[in-house]
């Protein structure tokens, strides 16, 4: 009678003794090979785990021994090679080194995509690279240098270690400079240093809530993560929000109401810059490929991403953790109008429509000139036009996405999503 708890025969000795033996590689090495991977757009690309060495990029043709474990790699995409300037004027800029493609120039958008991108790839390293995120975008020294914005970039160079420092850089300009520089998170940190953050500037704001026997709203975790999210992006001036009895979500007012209804909750809510008052970037410059003028959508947005890997990176991940269930119709939706907009191509969508040039594109036939080049994350004040009763029940992407896109001139503009709501705002 044979032992059920046996494991299943393998190779023969004699047949192992043939092969030869090289490292089993664990989850952090292979994280690292997917996150490489996503900023190869259509091309094939080797990449290899020689022994004894971190990931590298092999050079096309190059000859690898019988122990470098190889994984070929194709992304299919959809802009490769779209270019960014970032600038302290409204012209001109200098490009980031290596191909970029996503660009965070708020805190609310480095502490929404980055830090928690940053906190998953790392694995048990997620305490060191948590940490020198924060130590370069909040706590350098401000009086030698300003960050103005972290941006994602895949390294193009070839037979050298895949460090994932490569992978964001610092754009900053020196005290007295005029033009904005970049260099990887380790070595801005090694340049600048860091200092102790300063203690956080709280704001004394007027407070009442509803007095009375009316029972208030009971809040759930997504109307609550809602309001956290909204409030990272409070950075200017306090808000209020107020959750009505009888009513699911809340409503964001600029004013404290005088007599607040019986049973109404009000929450104040204010997320100063760190440091304080950072200085936004006039110039955050986009062009894509084949437009001759580039798009300056600095006043419009507060992170950019133009590849299929930055949005499977970044925003799919983001919008699935903070808004669960109900954010998968727009994410869906989101998914199809990046893959499926260009020129040449036609498709039908479902779903409430979004704004392009005046047309409703979502429900209705997309033109095919419409071009979608890249989505763009709205700073809160600008998610929607909040009409009156208007009301967040939880995290949408449908009302905090933007598109870059086509313009019928040839030029590109940012469409803000007046009317790409799902179920729930």
């Amino acid at each position: 009678m044979s032992d059920e708890s046996s494991t299943t025969a393998g190779p023969s000795d004699a047949a192992l003794g043939t092969a030869p033996q090289v490292r089993a590689l664990d989850y952090l090495e292979l994280r690292e090979l997917a996150e490489a991977a996503a900023g190869v757009e259509n091309q094939a690309v080797d990449f290899f785990f020689p022994e004894g060495r971190i990931l590298v990029r092999a050079q096309p043709g190059q000859e690898l021994t019988e122990t470098d474990v190889l994984v070929p790699v194709y992304n299919r995409g959809k802009f490769p090679r779209n270019r960014l300037r970032l600038s302290l004027s409204t012209e001109g800029g200098q490009e980031p080194p290596g191909v970029a493609d996503a660009v965070f120039w708020s805190d609310a958008a480095v502490h929404k995509f980055l830090i928690p991108y940053a906190a998953s790839f790392a694995g048990e390293s997620a305490e060191y690279w948590v940490k020198l995120v924060q130590e370069v975008w909040n706590h350098y020294p401000a009086d030698e240098v300003t960050v103005y914005a972290l941006v994602h970039v895949t390294s193009t160079l070839t037979d050298v270690e895949l460090d994932p420092a490569l992978s964001l850089l610092v754009a900053f300009v020196v005290r007295g400079g005029t033009e904005v520089e970049y260099l990887t998170l380790p070595e801005f940190r090694d340049r600048f240093g860091y200092v102790h953050p300063p203690a956080p500037h709280h704001m004394d704001v007027a407070y009442r809530r509803g007095a009375g026997t009316v029972a208030p709203q009971l809040s759930d975790y997504a109307q609550l993560r809602a309001m956290a999210e909204w409030a990272a992006s409070l950075r200017d001036k306090p808000s209020y929000f107020v959750f009505r009895p009888g009513e699911q979500g809340f409503e964001v007012l600029e004013i404290l109401p005088l007599e607040p209804e019986p049973g109404e909750i009000v929450v104040p809510a204010f997320s100063p810059t760190v440091p304080p008052g950072r200085p936004m970037l006039p110039g955050v410059l986009f062009k894509p490929e084949g437009i001759e003028v580039p798009t300056n959508v600095a006043n419009d947005g507060d992170a950019l991403f133009w590849s299929t890997g930055s949005i499977e990176q970044f925003i799919v991940p983001y919008y699935a953790s903070k808004g669960g269930l109900k954010s998968l119709p727009d994410l869906a939706t989101i998914a199809h109008v990046w893959e499926t907009t260009g020129p040449g191509r036609r498709t039908r969508m479902h779903g409430d429509p979004i704004i392009v040039n005046g047309d409703p594109v979502l429900g209705a036939e997309l033109s095919a000139s419409v071009q979608v080049y890249g989505l763009i994350h709205l700073p809160t004040s600008q998610w929607t036009e909040v009409e009156s009763g208007f009301t967040v029940t939880g995290v949408n992407p449908g009302s905090q996405m933007g598109m870059v896109s086509l313009t019928p001139s040839g030029g590109t503009q940012v469409n803000r999503p007046r009317h790409f709501r799902g179920p729930h705002r």
